[in-house]
């Protein structure tokens, strides 16, 4: 329920948009410091146990930012906020993959995380309308509301039975570090997979940052917003729940062909046009990204170990982070010092080149492996 209105709610506060990208800088560098030892620690020691730490952690980190009135204070929500994130990131995938391998089933991976995937988008998209109408009374409202469900997805996350996977007893925690690390290096698909996953996700993160904005630029007010979000996250969801029938009818090659092809031209037209047909542009973005994170956690998972799956996941989230410190401030920076077009259009120049040295390494060198 945040995510419709958190822009705007810091907006209200007085800060600027290079303010709020810098806000994000740092919590993309706290994600990027626990993200590696959180995952390890769900590898050494349960994922169940990470997945409770962060709904604590978001929970408490939530209610702080709804109440937030100064930048110290954000901050202080943001650090326990981001950390809550890192339990979950690797752990979560690693979670659902192994459930699944015990049972024999880890073929159906993508299916079962798009299809969870797909049910969390439709409540996301009932919190959208929500938000707006709260939004409308108190910025603050649909944030601590986030904060009361992050609460009580404790008590499901309790019910949860710890996959059995066979673990290694004598390694310690530096060495399944730092052999998760070497193994990640060694595997040139693996690696690139990696890079792609981070560049992508960053990219489809910054826009969406520009949603809030770009759609107040247009004379939308908050309740539209909030149902415009409703739409957004219901063709996430139509995404999600697609994602292993799309990755069937492409396959990988055509998967990572299509997807980023789509995306840049998408971001073009927001950048060219300035009126409200370019809202289409951002459900055809929603779709993607809701097929992303399911097809990209299918690729990811089929080539790592059970014992280091959650720590691997977590360079994901690391290499993610590394990507957003940098790049969302000048993004925002540069929205500021020109307008949201202009940073668009730059976003989809930078994403376009350095995701073709990617694709181009991809498939000389990596389909061999």
């Amino acid at each position: 329920m945040w995510a419709p209105i958190f822009i705007l709610y810091l907006l209200d506060r007085g800060f600027s948009m290079t303010q709020i990208t810098l806000l994000d800088a740092v919590f993309w560098l706290i994600m990027m410091v626990f993200e590696v030892p959180t995952g390890a620690v769900a590898d050494k020691w349960g994922k169940k146990q990470s997945l409770i730490f962060s709904c604590i952690l978001i929970a408490v980190g939530l209610f702080i930012f709804g109440l937030a009135k100064t930048y110290i204070v954000v901050l202080l929500a943001y650090f326990l906020w981001a950390v809550g994130v890192t339990f979950e990131s690797g752990a979560l995938s690693a979670f659902l993959y192994d459930s699944l391998k015990s049972m024999g089933r880890e073929a159906e991976y993508s299916k079962f995380a798009g299809r969870g995937m797909s049910i969390a988008l439709i409540a996301a998209s009932i919190g959208s309308v929500t938000a707006g109408y709260l939004g409308k009374i108190f910025l603050g409202l649909p944030i601590l509301a986030s904060s009361a469900i992050a609460f009580l997805m404790l008590f499901i996350t309790l019910t949860f039975r710890e996959p059995k996977i066979e673990k290694n007893k004598i390694e310690s925690y530096l060495l399944h570090v730092k052999e998760s690390f070497g193994y990640s290096w060694r595997h040139p698909q693996l690696r690139t997979l990696l890079l792609f996953y981070a560049f992508t996700y960053a990219a489809f993160w910054v826009i969406g940052i520009f949603y809030q904005p770009f759609l107040k630029n247009l004379g939308i007010n908050v309740e539209i917003i909030g149902i415009i979000y409703l739409g957004l996250t219901l063709v996430g969801a139509a995404g999600a729940s697609l994602a292993s029938r799309y990755e069937s009818l492409t396959g990988e090659s055509g998967f990572f062909m299509s997807m980023p092809l789509i995306f840049v031209i998408s971001l073009c037209f927001m950048g060219i046009f300035n009126n409200s047909f370019v809202i289409s542009f951002l459900f055809v973005n929603s779709f993607f990204k809701g097929t992303f994170w399911p097809i990209m956690g299918k690729y990811l998972n089929e080539r790592i170990p059970s014992e280091r799956r959650a720590t691997i996941l977590s360079l994901t989230s690391l290499l993610w982070s590394f990507v957003m410190i940098p790049s969302e401030p000048v993004f925002g920076y540069l929205a500021d010092r020109f307008s949201l077009n202009i940073s668009i259009l730059i976003l989809a120049a930078a994403y376009s080149v350095i995701i073709t040295g990617i694709l181009v390494y991809w498939f000389k060198k990596c389909k061999k492996e």
